[in-house]
């Protein structure tokens, strides 16, 4: 049948009404279809929407099971079941509302059933058309009843489009079960996929059934260094795998077991940023290893705080990082320490500190006695700790015990009771000395106990660790009586509670003038002995000699007789140098009797006369006696000797003193035609200055030079001659004619006064060697000495040491260190008389004192010597070459203080009056030169009691000054009771007039002296008031050393005349009697500047700077 594809329209609206209805039945049927496929196609979207999504969230939890799910998948996956959740809508439009009229149905039945579909779909176009309705309406109704019949014939179910609601609700029950079941045994896992599926935007982290510790995503590890890293698992963990895996860079795998819920990984040293992957079971993670150098400590400073007792309020602030800080018990110590890098924080033996940026501090604490291991640890803000801990070795050290020692003390010696040892005393200590001083027990005759008694030297400080002072010790001025008393020197330093320190015992017997006396003879007695068993084995000797001289020619060519000739040399040789030993005994032993006044002359005589006569012996005779045995036995074995006359190297220099190889016979030879000459109390001193004529630099007037016809023979005042430039025109001039009848009268007067000066002779002698340290001259003079000798010992050992600075033998070693301390003595000597001369300007005003003060101040002496003390160790060149200036500028300014003729205030016409040229009775210049040394002796217990008067109270002081007055004013009436005696002399103010207003103007100074030390004032007035009578009682004068002339009392003319008086014989040798007068061996001198060097020094100096500067 044929259905029409238009509605038919109806004409007449009443028609319309009149129409034929749908059938109920066939409505109801299409509407029971309809029903059945909306809730067919409903069900089904909604089932697959609900399977996505479970199977999504699945897949997800399944998926984190392997790998950490990328966003990016689970952002597909997530607009996957987004997607799928937009066919519910797609489904609600096509099967509902598309499916909504019958005619929708009509049509969608049609696809199934195309018969029935499309009868249906004709029938309804004939209900809604009009048209044919009006032309038939019977068979209208019939069509439409029979469409009906049909339609309630079948089942319109069957026709309803196929599903998969079967099969998606099956997937979906699994699905479901499977998530339930997932849910219930890891329900974290299904929460934590549910959130990573629904908010795939977010980096919610994955749940893993492996759980590990924490880590970072970016890893600092050391630069260059195997790496142990571990892994831990938490213990809430519920998988713990056996092993885990790490990939470096995707290609190296390295495999860790499990071991104590962990897994340690052993990486190879990194230098570069490198990619590691990580996996533990479920759990995946990718991490980057960044290499970076350890932070390490650049400085490690400790600031210490020594304890309050040291009385040092400063920090101490030292360099640590060796390890090691030592200090004292007690101290506090604040240990600082900075990194290469900022850090996170620090540890002290475990226990954390304070950071600040990338420092640290540790904290004070207190060093004690025992030791402590201190170990620092730090980790920088990337969690890098240094290579290992800072171990710091802390060690308390106990405040030493201060030491003190005695320089230039014997320890044991004979001492009058007036006598006066000046020495130096040294202590040393770790932080500061408190205080030094003297402590004497005396085991005087008679008594049942010790005299104890003590006196404070100085006093320190804390920062005092060592004090050099001097010392003085007189048994009369300490009020000791003679007996044996036990002096030792004590310190104290600032630890409390500590007892004073001791040096050794220094024992002296103080003896009275009789004891003394005996002492002496007995002395003298074994003396005397000893000697005697010399000339014993000198007799042997000769006798020997002289049967081998009795032998014929021939028989000296005898080996055996040779033999015995050399053995004779050895034995001569031996027996002098113990004769010279002992006549050095002797001359000591004479020194020790001119100090007492109850030996008698005549004593003195006999002594004196063996002294020369074995002195002659052991120089001259001994000798040579070996040397003609010497030259027999050379004769013996050849015809002839072949001698060389030429000059040894070194023999440049000239001597003051002439004649002492000689033979006893050429003595003999000239002894009857030379008159008896009067002997010299004079002690005779070098010069380093040039030999030429002197040139006046215009600061000074030049000393007036002295020759032997300037005055006449008399026995004076103690002198000390310096040998000035050579006169060209005294040097050259005749020998004077004769002297004339006055000259002969005054010649026969002195010699009856040899007679009489026999008795003290040697006194005087022995008196005048210790005047080396008394006037400034003779000072300056022998500061020259010791520098020239420190200059010549280094250049002896040069060729060893130069170059060599860190590799000294021992011995080289030790030498170093002696004069390292001779230059530091000598800068505390040049101090002192620096001071004296500073102090003697300002009394006598003299303006050579001035210039030379201005240039001692200008060149700082006192600085140079010292700095000389701490270069010897490395410089030794340069520190030669400094000695030779410095020995030539000391000996330039002693020649500079010399007295000109003018400042003397005598004429060369009083010079001449034979009046006035009387000689001093021996009594009264024995008597000046004690005066002279008992000034100098004062004038160092003044500078003692000056240097202790910080430690002691004001009265103690005070009794120290008065003692001091005391002192100095028995000197004081000693001088003007000599000055009584010698005006009480038979014409005695026209003889010694000079010597009587000499000792009234020392006594008018001494008086003064005195006053000043009873104020009480023992600082430089006083002191430079003392020096000014030792330089009035001591003079010192230039001579020509190439004058000529007969020498006599006076020592300007450089006199050569010797005497036959046996006791006189060592009289004017002082302690000098072996000084030479030196020309410089070398062409090349320093000068003033210090700068030039000697040419044979140059060329090695230069190699050496210029190897020094190619090492660097």
């Amino acid at each position: 049948m044929k259905v029409a594809t238009k509605p038919l329209s109806v004409s007449f609206s009443n028609d319309r009404d009149n129409r034929q209805r749908v059938p109920h039945t066939l409505r109801g049927s299409l509407q029971t279809f309809r029903n059945r496929v909306w809730t067919s196609k409903v069900a089904e979207s909604i089932t697959l929407v609900m399977v996505a999504v479970v199977v999504a969230l699945l897949f997800v939890v399944v998926l984190d099971r392997f790998w950490d799910t990328p966003m990016l998948v689970r952002m597909a996956i997530w607009l996957l079941v987004v997607g799928v959740g937009f066919v519910i809508p797609w489904v609600l439009y096509r099967w509902v509302w598309q499916c909504r009229r019958l005619d929708q149905l009509a049509r969608l039945l049609r696809r199934r059933e195309p018969g029935i579909g499309g009868q249906l779909l004709g029938v309804l176009e004939l209900a809604e058309s009009d048209r044919e309705q009006s032309r038939s309406p019977a068979l209208c109704e019939a069509a439409m009843a029979q469409v009906a019949e049909l339609v309630a014939q079948r089942d319109l179910r069957e026709a309803v489009p196929k599903t998969a609601l079967r099969v998606l609700a099956g997937t979906f029950a699994i699905a479901l079960v499977v998530l339930a079941v997932l849910t219930f045994l890891a329900t974290p896992a299904v929460t934590s996929a549910c959130r990573r599926l629904l908010m795939p935007w977010q980096s919610t982290p994955r749940y893993t059934f492996v759980e590990i510790e924490p880590l970072v995503d970016s890893m600092i590890v050391p630069h260059g260094e195997s790496i142990r890293w571990r892994v831990s698992l938490k213990p809430e963990s519920r998988w713990r795998p056996a092993q885990a895996i790490v990939r470096i860079d995707g290609f190296l795998q390295i495999d860790a077991k499990r071991e104590a819920d962990s897994y340690t990984f052993e990486f190879p040293p990194r230098t570069e940023a490198t990619e590691i992957k990580l996996r533990v079971g479920d759990l995946h993670r990718t991490m980057m290893l960044l290499p970076k150098l350890r932070p390490g400590l650049t400085s490690v400073t400790a600031q210490m705080q020594l304890p309050d007792y040291l009385n040092r309020p400063e920090a101490i602030g030292m360099d640590v990082r060796g390890g090691r800080l030592s200090g004292v018990q007690g101290s506090r110590v604040d240990v600082s320490a900075t990194a290469s890098s900022p850090l996170r924080n620090a540890s002290l033996d475990g226990e954390a500190v304070a950071v600040q940026g990338a420092s640290f501090s540790t904290g004070v604490f207190e060093i004690t006695k025992e030791p402590r291991l201190v170990r620092l640890g730090w980790q920088d803000e990337d969690g890098l700790r240094g290579r290992d801990l800072f171990e710091m070795a802390v060690e308390g050290i106990a405040d030493a015990a201060p030491s003190v020692v005695a320089q230039n003390l014997a320890r044991e010696q004979v001492l009058l009771e007036t006598e006066q040892v000046n020495f130096q005393l040294q202590t040393l200590d770790d932080f500061g000395v408190k205080r030094v001083g003297l402590v004497w027990d005396v085991s005087e005759e008679g008594a049942s106990r010790k005299v104890h008694g003590e006196k404070v030297l100085a006093k320190g400080g804390p920062y005092a660790s060592s004090l050099s002072v001097a010392a003085v010790f007189s048994a009369a001025a300490l009020g000791i009586k003679p007996g044996v008393v036990e002096l030792r020197l004590w310190a104290e330093d600032f630890l409390p509670g500590r007892e004073r320190q001791y040096s050794t015992p220094y024992t002296f017997y103080v003896m009275t003038t009789q004891q003394h006396a005996q002492w002496i003879a007995q002395q003298m007695q074994k003396w005397q002995g000893a000697s005697l068993d010399v000339r014993d084995r000198e007799l042997g000797l000769h006798e020997r000699n002289k049967q081998l001289r009795a032998m014929q020619q021939g028989q000296l060519s005898n080996d055996a007789i040779r033999n015995e000739l050399r053995k004779q040399v050895v034995a001569e040789s031996a027996n002098a140098r113990r004769l010279d030993e002992l006549t050095k005994q002797g001359e000591s032993l004479l020194r020790q009797a001119a100090r007492n006044t109850e030996i008698e002359a005549e004593q003195v005589q006999d002594w004196a006369e063996m002294l020369k006569t074995l002195g002659d012996i052991s120089e001259n005779r001994m000798p040579s006696v070996a040397e003609l045995l010497k030259k027999a036995s050379e004769q013996s074995t050849a015809a002839s000797v072949v001698t060389d006359d030429s000059e040894p190297v070194g023999q440049r220099r000239m001597q003051s003193r002439e004649g002492k190889g000689e033979t006893a016979a050429s003595e003999a030879e000239g002894s009857d035609s030379e008159p008896t000459k009067t002997p010299s109390v004079v002690d005779q001193e070098s010069s380093l200055q040039p030999s030429g004529p002197p040139e006046n630099d215009g600061r000074a007037e030049p000393a007036k030079e002295m020759h032997a016809d300037d005055s006449n023979s008399r026995l004076d005042k103690a002198v000390t001659i310096v040998a000035g430039p050579v006169n060209e025109s005294a040097a050259s001039e005749p020998e004077p004619p004769a002297a004339d009848a006055s000259l002969e009268a005054a010649v026969d007067e002195q010699a009856k006064l040899l007679a009489e000066f026999e008795k003290v002779s040697d006194e005087l002698d022995a008196v005048l060697a210790n005047l080396e340290g008394s006037t400034l001259v003779k000072r300056l003079k022998a500061a020259s000495r010791q520098q020239a000798q420190v200059a010549d010992e280094i250049a002896d050992h040069l060729d060893v040491m130069f170059g060599t600075r860190d590799s000294f033998s021992a011995d080289e070693h030790a030498v170093l260190e002696r004069l390292a301390k001779v230059e530091a003595d000598s800068a505390l000597k040049l101090a002192a008389i620096i001071s004296d001369v500073e102090g003697y300007y300002l009394r006598r005003t003299l303006m050579r004192f001035k210039f030379v003060l201005e240039e001692m101040k200008q060149l700082e002496v006192v600085a140079s010597l010292a700095k000389l003390s701490r270069q010897i160790h490395r410089d030794q060149g340069l520190v030669m070459a400094q000695s030779e200036f410095w020995a030539d500028t000391l000996d330039r300014w002693a020649d500079d203080l010399i007295q000109s003729g003018e400042e003397e205030g005598q004429s060369e016409d009083e010079n001449s009056d034979p009046k006035k040229l009387a000689s001093l009775p021996p009594e009264a210049v024995l008597e000046m030169l004690r005066i002279l040394e008992g000034e100098v002796n004062l004038r160092e217990a003044t500078r003692v009691a000056e240097q202790s008067k910080s430690s002691l109270s004001e009265a103690e002081y005070r009794q120290d000054a008065i003692r001091l007055s005391d002192r100095q004013t028995e000197l004081r009436q000693r001088s003007e009771r000599l000055a009584s005696d010698l005006e009480a002399l038979p014409d005695g103010q026209v003889h010694f007039e000079g010597d009587i207003n000499l000792m009234l103007m020392a006594s008018q100074t001494m008086n003064e002296a005195a006053s000043m030390l009873r104020s009480p004032n023992t600082a430089r007035e006083a002191i430079a008031a003392q020096t000014e009578v030792i330089e009035m009682l001591l003079r010192s004068k230039r001579i020509n050393p190439q004058g000529g002339g007969e020498g006599g009392a006076s020592p300007e003319g450089g006199g050569q005349g010797d005497t036959e008086e046996e006791a006189l014989a060592l009289l004017g040798a002082g302690l000098n009697a072996k000084e030479k007068l030196r020309e410089s061996e070398s062409l090349q001198m320093t000068g003033q500047s210090g700068r030039s060097l000697p040419e044979e020094f140059r060329a090695g100096l230069g190699e050496y700077f210029r190897r020094l500067e190619e090492s660097r």
